[in-house]
C-alpha cells in the first residue's frame, strides 16, 4: 500500500529559511564528494528549481517585497514564521518502478495543487529532488491572508492541516492510485539534515550506554574464554535489565508526550486568543472607518447648509437694495399729501 505524503512545516527564522533556501537549491554541494543525505548524486541532473529567485539570498528578499507589496495592516511580529514550507512525495516503493516522467508529472500535480489552495502569489520557490532517498518536492510560502501576516490562519486553523491532507489525497491522489496517510498518525516529517542527526545522535547515545554497561574487556574475544559456568545467568540478567531500563525509557517518553500535548493545547489557546485579538481589532478598524465616513457626510451636509445660507443672505440683501428705496419714495409722498 503507498500513500500521498504531504507535511507542512513554519520555517521559525529567517536564518533558518536561508538554510532552507541553500538546501532546496543546492549551494555549497560538492558533487563530486556529496553529503551522506544524497542517496543518489547521479540524479541530480534531473532536479528542478523555479527560475526565479535563483540563489538563496533572493529568496530572503523576494520575501521582504512580497510583504512591501501586500500592504499589511501591521507588520509581523518578531515571533512569527518566517515562512511556511510543503514537502510533497509519497511511499519509497511507489516510485521504485516509474519513470522520471512520471515522478516529475505527479510532482507537478502537488505542487499545482498547492499553488492554487495557498495562491500562487504567496509561493517565493518552488524545487523537486531526485538526488535523495525519495523524489519529493519543496514549495516554501509566505503567509499572508487578507493583508495580514499569520501562519495560523494560512494554514487553516485547527482543522487546516487535516482538510489539507484529506483534499491532496482527494484531488491528486486519487489520481495516481495513492492512499490517504492515517488520519491522527503520531509521525513527523524530518528533513536530510536533521534525520542525519537524529541518526548519528542515536548512534552516540548506543556507544554511551554501551560503554557503561559493558566494559572493554567484554567485548574482546578472550573474554569468552573467562566465562564462568553462570554464564546463562549473567546474560539474561543484562538482558533483563535492557528491558527494564527500556520499560523506564517508554514511561519517561510518555510523560514528555503528556508535557507536548499540554504545550500543544497551551499554544492552540494562545493563537485562539490571538485570533480573537485580531478579529476585534478588525471590528474596531471597521467601526473606526464608519464613523470616519459618518463625519465626512456630515461635514459634506455642513458645508451644503453653509452655502445655501450665503445665498439666502445675498438673497435679503438683494431685495432690500430693490425695495426699500421705493417704500421712502412711497412713505414721503404720503407724508406730503398730508401736508397739504
Amino acid at each position: 500500500m503507498a500513500f500521498i505524503v504531504c507535511h507542512a512545516r513554519k520555517i521559525k527564522t529567517a536564518t533558518g529559511l536561508l538554510q532552507v533556501a541553500k538546501h532546496n537549491l543546492r549551494e555549497n554541494v560538492d558533487y563530486k564528494k556529496p553529503p551522506d543525505w544524497m542517496f543518489h548524486p547521479e540524479r541530480s541532473q534531473f532536479n528542478t528549481m523555479s527560475l526565479e529567485p535563483e540563489t538563496s539570498q533572493e529568496i530572503i528578499k523576494y520575501r521582504k517585497e512580497l510583504i512591501a507589496q501586500a500592504q499589511l495592516k501591521r507588520k509581523p511580529q518578531k515571533n512569527a514564521a518566517a515562512a511556511i514550507e510543503f514537502n510533497l512525495s509519497a511511499s519509497p516503493d511507489w516510485f521504485r518502478d516509474r519513470k522520471e516522467s512520471e515522478s516529475r508529472k505527479f510532482l507537478e500535480d502537488c505542487t499545482d495543487f498547492i499553488s492554487k489552495k495557498y495562491g500562487q502569489v504567496q509561493v517565493l520557490h518552488c524545487a523537486m529532488h531526485f538526488d535523495e532517498k525519495t523524489p519529493h518536492a519543496h514549495i516554501l510560502c509566505v503567509p499572508i491572508v487578507r493583508n495580514r501576516y499569520t501562519s495560523s490562519e494560512f494554514l487553516g486553523g485547527r482543522d487546516g492541516l487535516r482538510n489539507l491532507q484529506q483534499e491532496i489525497y482527494e484531488k491528486v491522489g486519487k489520481k495516481w492510485g495513492l492512499e490517504r496517510g492515517f488520519e491522527g498518525s503520531k509521525a513527523r516529517h524530518d528533513d536530510a539534515i536533521g534525520y542525519d542527526k537524529k541518526l548519528k545522535k542515536e548512534f552516540r547515545t548506543y556507544l554511551e550506554v554501551r560503554d557503561r554497561q559493558y566494559p572493554s574487556n567484554i567485548r574482546q574475544p578472550k573474554f569468552l574464554e573467562r566465562l564462568t559456568n553462570n554464564w546463562e545467568a549473567e546474560i539474561f540478567g543484562i538482558f533483563h535489565a535492557e528491558i527494564e531500563k527500556a520499560s523506564q525509557y517508554g514511561e519517561i517518553i510518555k510523560k514528555r508526550e503528556n508535557k507536548l500535548k499540554q504545550r500543544e493545547a497551551t499554544i492552540n489557546a494562545r493563537e485562539k486568543e490571538i485570533t480573537e485579538r485580531e478579529q476585534k481589532l478588525d471590528a474596531s478598524e471597521k467601526y473606526y472607518q464608519k464613523v470616519l465616513r459618518e463625519n465626512k457626510d456630515m461635514t459634506l451636509q455642513m458645508d451644503k447648509m453653509a452655502n445655501e445660507n450665503y445665498s439666502l443672505r445675498s438673497e435679503v440683501i438683494r431685495l432690500r437694495t430693490k425695495y426699500e428705496p421705493q417704500q421712502e419714495r412711497n412713505q414721503g409722498q404720503e407724508r406730503g399729501g398730508r401736508s397739504r
